[in-house]
């Protein structure tokens, strides 16, 4: 299908003028309404301005592109409205003027292929300045639907000369869907301009499109990577000089990308390898590369989390609250279902580890990876012993990798020599240097927190929250979960009530703080914080790793903060739990639980109010070193 299928003359509005961007939004939900589009026009509208809370539609060339994905929309449709004058609309730089605003109406049950097949074909013409300026002149509205979607193909083979350049080329963003595939049209068009053959691989929520040919690869002069996440299978470029760049800098600069591609030094040995030259005035940071290298982990690890943590959370809702904890002897299903999520939760530490391996050194760090996130289970170094693993383990990789060996030995070093050498370097390393003191730290801990239990109630639960939070299953979590547990056996329940107060804090306060700031976090963020929430009800603490490993030196103190004031409410207050284990789902085994519940939801606002703060504080004074550069 093409846009043809879903534009009608009626849904065409032209030469339209709007107060500001929620007049437009409604005018068009109303043309679509009229159309028999929708089923519920103010449902709809509430999907729209939804959309616009997360993040901007605005995507520059005076094009804005709201869109809803809503049951309410009975089939997919497009509505189109032509400004006299130009509209201010939110674009990833700030307001920025439209003229032409194309907005999509999805039901939710097509959110995916028809989404991406609309927005693909869609940003695909519009990119081109001839199309933009055609639809500008349209007459009718006939006329505007044949320049947007023609009947033919254009012929877009370019004339090819045989000193003609030639560029390849990867887009991949976070998502895998908008700026992915306007990346790639934007460097296209800019090839076509510049008379520079572009082959462009777009690695997107589909998968590979277009993957890149051996030929093709073999012709190029040289490689842009025009990508917000680790590209796949980088090694194939690894005899031409490359550029890395944003996936948003094609889409404003795509000339200067594809100019400042070739003018880079050609490799004088192509079977050698090189650094990649990264497109910034400076070569990028160490904590840049160290940050996308957790991310690409992060967003690896967010679906074992949840799936794992929601089956645990269903069946330990359903399962009869004890002394003793959670009691599944009379109940086969729900251990089954709580044997499963465990095992789901059981390869999170070197799934962790290994992708962050892979975000620094490709496929040669992940044996090292997944190796050193194992032991960082084994040695209950928990996840900040798995992120240690995993840069240690893709640093080690690389540097193996750039090792000088004999031509004969070559093929052997990604699949043999570097994940052998990686692998023994990094397994030392955890059980020797790191995972060998845990034992005695966890021992220290305890022996200290004993040594607490008759310190004043406030001091001793902002000590326990802050553990608690601090590594959410490492040693230090588990020194004070222990501690409690001992207590609970001495018949001293409030030890145990302060940390079951602080458990579920993390993970319920960053899910809030996804709900409370939408534009703060991407969808996947979001996602994890709606996971994030349900496992904090049942106590486990593990559904903020995901947050705490993108961002560590923001969320941990906000998770720290939230849970210390959570664990010191509950002991002033004289909470007590019976229970080795936290979260609301306790609450029967609780003494005290009018104030167990205020103390969870103090520390809850406390966390998501604070990492929200700091989020947007980052955000302001990024903005400000941007105008300073102007």
């Amino acid at each position: 299908m093409t846009l043809r299928n879903f534009a009608q003359p009626e849904l065409i509005i032209l030469d339209q003028d709007f107060t500001n961007r929620n007049t437009a939004i409604a005018y068009l939900a109303d043309k679509l309404d009229a159309a028999g589009k929708l089923s519920d026009k103010e449902q709809f509208i509430k999907a729209v301005m939804e959309r616009e809370a997360e993040g901007p539609t605005a995507l520059g060339d005076d094009l804005a592109v709201p869109h809803g994905k809503s049951d309410a929309v009975k089939e997919p449709a497009i509505a189109i409205a032509r400004l006299k004058n130009p509209l201010f609309w939110e674009g990833v730089e700030g307001p920025e003027p439209v003229k032409l605003i194309v907005m999509l109406a999805i039901p939710l049950a097509e959110q995916g292929n028809t989404h991406i097949q609309i927005l693909t074909e869609l940003t695909t013409r519009l990119v081109d300045d001839d199309v933009r300026e055609s639809l500008i002149a349209a007459q009718t509205q006939q006329q505007f639907i044949d320049i947007l979607s023609p009947n033919t193909e254009s012929n877009k083979a370019v004339e090819e000369q045989s000193d003609m350049k030639t560029v390849v080329c990867v887009t991949a963003c976070p998502t895998g869907i908008a700026h992915t595939y306007m990346a790639a049209e934007y460097l296209e068009k800019a090839g076509k301009k510049l008379g520079v053959k572009v082959y462009v691989e777009k690695q997107g929520s589909k998968g590979v499109e277009d993957k890149l040919t051996a030929q093709q690869l073999a012709e190029a002069d040289a490689a842009i990577f025009a990508a917000d996440v680790v590209v796949k299978g980088k090694e194939r470029f690894s005899h031409l000089p490359t550029l890395q760049t944003k996936v948003a800098e094609p889409i404003r600069r795509g000339e200067a990308v594809i100019n400042k591609a070739l003018s880079l030094p050609q490799k004088t040995d192509k079977n050698t390898h090189s650094a990649i030259v990264e497109n910034s005035e400076e070569q990028q940071s160490v904590l840049g590369e160290i940050k996308q290298a957790l991310l690409t982990g992060v967003s690896h690890a967010i679906p074992f989390i949840a799936a794992g943590g929601i089956m645990i959370a269903m069946a330990i809702a359903f399962a009869p609250m004890t002394s003793s904890g959670p009691d599944f002897s009379n109940s086969p299903l729900l251990k089954l279902i709580i044997d499963i999520g465990g095992a789901a939760f059981g390869v999170l530490l070197p799934l962790l580890a290994g992708y962050i391996a892979y975000g620094l050194a490709g496929r040669p760090g992940l044996v090292a990876g997944f190796v050193g996130g194992a032991l960082a289970g084994t040695t209950n170094a928990g996840f900040l012993g798995a992120i240690i693993a995993g840069l240690l383990a893709g640093y080690v990789a690389r540097w193996v990798k750039n090792w000088a060996v004999p031509r004969s030995i070559e093929p052997l070093m990604p699949i043999l020599i570097i994940p052998i050498i990686s692998a023994l370097v990094v397994g030392t390393i955890m059980l020797k240097v790191i995972g060998a003191p845990i034992a005695g730290i966890m021992e220290g801990l305890g022996e200290w927190l004993l040594s607490m239990g008759d310190a004043n109630a406030v001091v001793l639960g902002l000590i326990l929250g802050c553990m608690i939070a601090f590594d959410m299953g490492g040693p230090v979590n588990k020194a004070a979960f222990f501690f409690g547990a001992a207590m609970i056996q001495e018949g001293n329940y409030a030890i145990m009530g302060a940390v079951a107060a602080a458990i579920c804090v993390p993970p319920i306060s960053m899910g809030l703080a996804t709900k409370l700031s939408k534009s703060l976090w991407t969808e996947q963020e979001r996602e994890a914080g709606t996971a994030g929430m349900l496992m904090g009800m049942i106590g486990i603490t593990e559904g903020a790793i995901p947050f705490a490993v993108a961002d560590p030196l923001r969320v941990i103190p906000s998770i720290m903060t939230g849970s210390a004031v959570a664990g010191a409410i509950a002991m002033v207050a004289g909470v007590g739990n019976h229970a080795p284990h936290g979260g609301p789902i306790v609450l029967p085994v609780i003494d005290g639980k009018i104030m167990y519940i205020v103390a969870i939801l103090v520390g809850v606002f406390v966390s998501a109010l604070m990492i929200n703060t700091l989020k947007k504080l980052s955000t302001k004074q990024k903005t400000h070193a941007k105008v300073a550069n102007v």
